[in-house]
């Protein structure tokens, strides 16, 4: 322990480290040391060093103690947005970049960017990077990119030539897999399995390390589907009649039709036992997937949503003019998960607290979140990361 603390001590102030030393309590030395060292890129040190990295997992989240502390720090920084914010543009950070983002994904690694000239016309960059807009590959040019899509293991997209390509992130970037599909318009990837809504309103599911079409589900008869997510057992598609319908994926048959919608729906992210969804009427709305009922219709900025997350009891939306907006939706004993949707009692659920978090340039073409950080992504290239250890 003392020559983990004496080799801190290029990093830190040496009175510091003597202070935290002579309060005799090794667990909140290490947390203030985390504390401090995470104002100092702890991120990235994490992943240029094994010892540290591992340190960081064996003595500090796995200490329940000490995580309960953290959690409960950065649960408070989210309530009272106490936030770093690093602000990028793809102009600085990719070589030669001119055009539109068209849409952007995420994951804890990587970042997937398609690059296009305008909102309707599809993209005709498609490039993966690092989380930090680090070592950018283009996977493929000069072709139209429909739609795209990443996970932790898979890249995938749809090109306006009717092929599906799919990169197993595990191997060569320069190899992928390709099939046949239809013209398609979202792509979703879970697990395995990509799920492409075609341009005929049926969605194909496709295993992604063979290729092969798996089976697809049809759509209620006359319905145009515009978006759907999908996670494990349920799929969730919004059309422009304005319903949202609820499928069981493993019984392949409907479960519930939900209307609540005044205008088209643009968005959707299921996050069970929830579901969000935001609509070109400006409306965000919390559903229950257990029982099909509305359970809040939240205050919003007044533009169309194109953008839409939800982590446990916070959700995060963005629209076309850029604003990026929070609802904290807390319950009597903390958040739901997926272990409480038994739970699911609508009379206990509280007023939705809302916070105006900031405004991006252009329309907001890409949103993610997870206990720490949210990252933003608007069609002028502009990338937003807000901290929230900070």
């Amino acid at each position: 322990k003392l020559i983990l603390l004496d080799s801190l001590l290029q990093e830190m102030d040496k009175s510091v480290v003597c202070r935290l030393m002579t309060e005799g309590n090794y667990e909140i030395i290490l947390l203030k040391i985390f504390l401090f060292m995470d104002g100092k890129s702890l991120t990235n040190s994490g992943r240029v060093c094994q010892r540290w990295r591992n340190f960081i997992i064996r003595h500090i989240w796995n200490s329940p103690s000490i995580r309960r502390i953290l959690e409960d720090q950065l649960d408070q920084n989210w309530k009272d947005l106490r936030v770093s914010i690093s602000r990028k543009h793809l102009q600085n950070d990719l070589q030669g970049f001119q055009g539109k983002l068209s849409s952007c994904c995420w994951t804890r690694q990587n970042t997937l960017l398609v690059l296009g000239k305008s909102y309707s016309a599809p993209g005709s960059k498609f490039i993966l990077c690092s989380q930090e807009l680090e070592n950018p590959h283009v996977l493929f040019r000069s072709e139209d990119v429909l739609c795209a899509d990443l996970s932790e293991d898979f890249a995938v997209a749809c090109f306006a030539s009717n092929h599906l390509r799919i990169w197993n992130l595990g191997g060569e970037l320069s190899q992928f897999l390709q099939a046949v599909c239809t013209v398609t318009k979202v792509i979703r990837i879970c697990g395995r399995m990509g799920y492409l809504l075609g341009k005929d309103s049926i969605v194909r599911v496709y295993d992604l390390q063979t290729g092969s079409l798996l089976y697809d589900l049809q759509p209620t008869f006359g319905r145009s589907v515009t978006v759907f997510d999908v996670t494990r057992g349920i799929l969730a598609s919004g059309s422009s009649d304005k319903t949202i319908e609820v499928w069981s994926l493993a019984e392949k048959k409907l479960v519930h039709v939900l209307r609540g919608h005044t205008h088209a729906v643009s968005c959707i992210h299921l996050d069970r036992p929830w579901m969000v969804s935001g609509g070109w009427d400006s409306q965000v709305n919390v559903w229950s997937l257990r029982s099909g009922d509305r359970l809040h219709t939240l205050e919003t900025c007044k533009a169309w949503i194109s953008r839409v997350v939800r982590v446990k009891g916070r959700i995060i939306a963005g629209d076309v003019r850029g604003n990026i907006m929070k609802w904290e939706v807390p319950f009597p004993n903390g958040y739901f998960d997926e272990d409480d949707v038994d739970k699911d009692d609508l009379s206990s659920v509280q007023n939705p607290m809302f916070c105006h978090i900031g405004k991006m340039a252009d329309a907001v073409r890409g949103l993610q979140m997870d206990k720490w950080s949210l990252s933003s992504a608007s069609y002028d290239g502009s990338i937003y990361l807000w901290n929230f250890w900070n």
